[in-house]
This record gives C-alpha cells, structure tokens and sequence, in this order.
C-alpha cells in the first residue's frame, strides 16, 4: 500500500489505466485496468486525488455511460461496469473528486433508466 502512490504517480500507473479504460468497446484489458484502478484507490487519499487530477472522475462517468441504455453483454462486461462503479465510490472519498463528478453531472448519469 504504501508503494501505491509513487507507483500511481511517478511511473505513470494511473494515467496509464486511465487509457485504458477510456476505450470505447468492452475488452478485456480494460477490465483489467478497472481491477487495478480500484485496488489502487482503496482507501488511498493520495491516489483519490491523483485520479481527480489525472480526469478520472470525468473518463469513468465517459466510460459508463456505455452503459445507460445497454446492458452489459456477458459475465466480463458485467464485472467491469461493477469495477468502474467501485472506482468512483472510492475517488468519491476525496472533496475535490465529488465536486468533478457534480460538474460532471455525475448523479444524473448514476440514475440508470
């Protein structure tokens, strides 16, 4: 835990995943990016805000609003749309990260129809 942050940070962890998971179609390194972003912000102040920096907030809500009018296609997609979810519930942690995702409009992209 304690390298988390210089790994996120320094060697381009973070911006790195944050690529990933801004690809359009399902694959299956994207939902692998959504697994290890969210271990990384598990109860990581430094992490939440580096992801809040790095325009994670606004890629995560890019990214699952795929999901707004399509259900997820098999059990891998399910898992990742679960993924991204938990990866905002953590940055969400941090102010500065709750006030991107109500710019964002995030609360009215999270009220799925």
């Amino acid at each position: 835990p304690e390298l988390s942050a210089p790994l996120a940070r320094d060697a381009g962890l973070m911006s790195w995943l944050l690529g990933r998971i801004k690809l359009r179609p399902f694959h299956a390194n994207k939902l692998y990016a959504t697994e290890l972003l969210a271990v990384l912000l598990q109860q990581n102040a430094p992490n939440q805000a580096l992801f809040g920096e790095e325009g994670g907030v606004l890629a995560l809500l890019t990214a699952t609003s795929y999901y707004k009018r399509r259900e997820p296609q098999a059990l891998e997609e399910a898992e990742l749309v679960e993924n991204m979810y938990d990866c905002l519930c953590s940055a969400l942690h941090a102010p500065a990260n709750q006030t991107l995702f109500l710019k964002a409009e995030g609360i009215e992209l999270m009220i799925l129809t």
